[in-house]
């Protein structure tokens, strides 16, 4: 065996080249009795070492990411919550402008016209409807009287009218009906 040469004396401050391998003291661990180091030993301890390290890191980044997921969900609420509240501020202050107060006010006003006309064009629609249901029931009588009235004429001079002279008496009665019933209609809507 060839002698033993001595360990170097470190610079001040500074680390042996053994030191510098080994900073954990590893080597010794091992069992180097000789100086001579075991590298796929150490290669294989520092793996395990540095695996169960990775384990412990990416179950840490996993329980952070899981945090900063339901924390980022509530950021992401809080942003549209926000912008909501941002919206209806805005809008309330749309709202209780003066311009807007003035624009309602004219609003309701055209409202409350156009209702007030409906009511009244309505009840005049009424009046309207039942006039013409009057006028009916007189044309009806009078269509009645008529017939009677030919009946009898032609029962005392046995005299009857043509169809087509009932025709022209019947068209002229109805064109005589139209007018009253407009000049009637006419008349009530100017009052």
């Amino acid at each position: 065996m060839p002698p033993k040469k001595p360990a170097k004396k470190p610079k001040k401050g500074g680390k042996t080249k053994k030191e510098a391998l080994d900073p954990e003291g590893q080597l010794a661990a091992l069992g180097e009795a000789d100086g001579e180091i075991d590298f796929e030993t150490l290669v294989r301890k520092e793996y395990m070492r540095l695996h169960r390290q990775y384990r412990v890191m990416e179950e840490t980044r996993r329980r952070i990411a899981e945090k900063s997921k339901g924390v980022s969900l509530q950021g992401r609420r809080l942003e549209l919550l926000n912008a909501e509240k941002e919206d209806l501020e805005t809008d309330l202050m749309n709202a209780d402008s003066t311009t807007w107060h003035v624009v309602d006010k004219h609003s309701i006003t055209t409202i409350l016209g156009i209702l007030e006309f409906f009511e009244k064009t309505q009840f005049e629609i009424v009046l309207l409807l039942k006039n013409i249901r009057e006028m009916e029931d007189n044309v009806d009588k009078i269509t009645k009287r008529l017939i009677d009235q030919k009946l009898k004429v032609q029962a005392i001079f046995g005299v009857s009218l043509t169809v087509p002279q009932a025709d022209r008496r019947k068209n002229k009665l109805e064109d005589r009906l139209y007018h009253v019933s407009l000049n009637m209609i006419n008349s009530s809507l100017l009052f």
